[in-house]
């Protein structure tokens, strides 16, 4: 597979986990950080991996979290550390909607 051809697919990709560039307002993943990881796609893939988990562990939102991790998947789905930080972060959120489920409740 020619680079440029790579290139394209993880472009294809990040389109699809929604980082077009037809959006109006800037997408969490236009930042200082996701410009790192668009010049790591040119680069192996256990270093474009190693680029979104390193995204995901340095954002406090939980959807760019998913976002990163989804990534991660969609590349390697055996990946044991993205599978294991996605099952925590959607335990965290099945914690965090039944507490405002109460909250509201009461």
């Amino acid at each position: 597979m020619a680079l440029s051809e790579s290139v394209r697919k993880q472009q294809c990709r990040h389109t699809r986990l929604g980082a077009s560039h037809d959006m109006v307002t800037p997408h969490p993943l236009r930042t200082l950080p996701a410009k790192f990881i668009v010049r790591h796609l040119q680069r192996p893939l256990p270093l474009v991996i190693h680029s979104w988990l390193w995204l995901a562990a340095d954002t406090n939102d939980v959807e760019v979290k998913w976002l990163c991790l989804h990534a991660v998947l969609e590349l390697n789905p055996e990946h044991q550390a993205a599978r294991a930080a996605s099952a925590l972060l959607f335990q965290r959120e099945v914690k965090r909607i039944e507490r405002e489920s109460i909250a509201d409740r009461g």
